[in-house]
């Protein structure tokens, strides 16, 4: 695939920047035509911005920041356990096709449960003072079912991609199956394959801990940035919940960086 000529490579830059500006641009104009008929379910953008910059820096930014940081913590509990578990049971299936077998109703399953469910099911079975602690960290479970899938077949799939060449060179040294092996030379060889799953499942998992908190705001003892979203709804304050849908918009934002930057980095090694 030949490379963009400089002059050419501007173009896309250009048209991402008019994309964004004709979102904005709509955003406003239904605001505008909300507001001409007395309704106010749709601040302007560049109110809801300037509220989100109080939020994050003005007075009340102890509490926005501390939110977050419980939302932080909430996706990297989950998420380091998803990790070590899909290491182990990724690696193993990848090497025994009889636990990958075993494997594939358990993981299929997670992929296929509605998260909002869960949720639900989680509200209805830890409701009431004594369980504060568990629907607290319900996110954390969530963030554990989505990112799971993802890593678990990452491993898989990178083992079972490996180079016949180089399984047979393990063979002849004492075996594909190995600790040593597989710390030695699998897994580095999985890398590709476990740093693209490790950012596309990290904002995934984020968007649904952010659902989580929403659901989950009036039973847990720390709301995080969803629950801020949830709990802002029921004072009735428009302009503020999408202050806080916009902080964690960017939060998201933020988070897909490496995905996208990983995907930009695949698409220029296959053009090579």
């Amino acid at each position: 695939m030949p490379e963009a000529s400089p002059k050419k490579r501007w173009i896309l830059p250009l048209a991402s920047a008019c994309g964004v500006i004709v979102l904005i641009g709509i955003w406003a104009l239904v605001s505008f035509l909300l507001k001409r008929n007395g309704n106010n379910v749709v601040p302007y953008p560049w109110d809801t911005a300037w509220q989100a910059l109080k939020f994050l820096f003005g007075a009340d930014a102890g509490g926005t920041w501390g939110n977050i940081g419980w939302t932080f913590l909430r996706l990297a509990i989950g998420y380091i356990i998803a990790f070590l578990l899909a290491s182990l049971l990724g690696t193993l299936a990848g090497l025994y096709p009889v636990f990958r077998a075993f494997f594939r109703p358990w993981v299929g399953f997670a992929k296929a449960v509605p998260t909002a469910a869960v949720v639900i099911v989680l509200i209805g079975l830890f409701f009431g003072p004594r369980n504060v602690w568990a629907l607290t960290f319900a996110p954390s479970f969530l963030t554990l079912m989505v990112a799971f899938p993802l890593l678990y077949e990452a491993f898989m799939r990178g083992i079972q991609d490996e180079d016949p060449i180089i399984l047979d060179a393990l063979r002849l040294d004492g075996g594909v199956r190995r600790v040593h092996a597989v710390r030695t030379v699998l897994w580095p060889d999985s890398r590709p394959y476990i740093r693209l799953a490790l950012a596309q499942s990290l904002g995934l998992s984020l968007k649904v801990s952010v659902m989580s908190e929403i659901l989950t705001a009036n039973s847990s003892a720390r709301a995080g940035i969803g629950g801020l979203i949830s709990l802002t709804r029921q004072d009735g304050n428009i302009e503020e919940v999408m202050a806080y849908a916009l902080i964690a918009l960017l939060l998201m934002l933020f988070i897909d960086i490496p995905y996208f930057l990983l995907r930009k980095e695949r698409k220029r090694a296959k053009a090579i």
